[in-house]
């Protein structure tokens, strides 16, 4: 049986964060739960910390480091630990059900599930997403209804496909350690965007196979339902992706790329201010 650890990064989560890691520490499938927190302020370790569980460790950051800064501390930890594989979970996510085990059996070596949620009352349903190289955006292949398994792409190699897809989310990701092994862990330079996307590329480049598993869905509760004028969180996006368009989009097509997120640094401000 593959040893899997499971790793959430923690900043200011507060009870969803309990529910979450007391779903996964029962999960057959996961070996041991790591948690960073990024120098979080609210309770949400406290309740965890009470568990006093050998199967959790906790890892505490002075200050909130990002997340891939973060998620790549987990990673390291898990690897010294004896890990096959590390599954990346966001707190907020239906742990009603053991889906990482579906996942495992997945043949894959970076593999996660279609994420669905609520829109305006509606269900959206994610799997992965596309990139635009003329303009060094990324965007997600969102489907009303669920995908049939035989239209689903098989992989991310798959382009031919209509419903082909370039990246997946680290939301519910697991990675095998040969993959950390031949490309390294995530890119720091990322704060919490694009990260991701910038890692399957590395992956795809290097052989491995990437997959949206059409036949695991689950439920992405709250932070992926709300959208967010945060002036904060906007200037974080904008800037991760400008790392993206520097390391990923060819010479000729960074005009392109760079004078469309020059207007929409030009219309966040128009935003903000009007």
């Amino acid at each position: 049986m593959k040893k899997l650890y499971a790793i959430f990064v923690n900043f200011n989560s507060g009870g969803e964060l309990y529910g979450g890691v007391k779903s996964v520490i029962m999960f057959p499938s996961v070996s041991q739960v790591l948690i960073v927190d990024n120098g979080s302020t609210d309770d949400s370790l406290i309740k965890i910390e009470k568990l006093n569980s050998k199967r959790i460790t906790i890892f505490k950051n002075p200050r909130n480091l990002g997340f891939y800064k973060a998620v790549n501390i987990g990673i390291k930890k898990a690897i010294e630990k004896g890990a096959d594989c590390v599954i990346l979970l966001d707190f907020d996510l239906d742990f009603s059900s053991d889906f990482i085990s579906k996942l495992l059996k997945v043949d894959a070596d970076i593999v996660a599930p279609v994420l669905k949620f609520k829109r305006e009352g509606k269900w959206v349903y994610d799997y992965g997403g596309r990139i635009n190289w003329l303009l060094g955006r990324s965007t997600h292949l969102e489907k009303e209804n669920p995908i049939p398994t035989r239209e689903a792409a098989k992989s991310s190699s798959d382009q031919k496909n209509v419903n082909s897809y370039d990246f997946i989310s680290g939301g519910a990701t697991i990675i095998k350690k040969k993959v950390i092994e031949k490309i390294g862990l995530f890119d720091e330079d990322y704060f919490v965007y694009y990260g991701d996307t910038d890692f399957t590329i590395k992956a795809r480049g290097e052989g491995f196979k990437v997959v949206a598993d059409p036949n695991t869905i689950v439920h992405h509760k709250l932070e992926i339902a709300k959208k967010t004028r945060n002036i904060k969180k906007l200037k974080i996006a904008l800037s991760d992706n400008l790392k993206f368009i520097k390391k990923n989009i060819s010479w000729y097509f960074k005009p392109f790329a760079y004078g469309y997120i020059s207007l929409l640094c030009i219309k966040v401000i128009l935003n903000l201010y009007l």
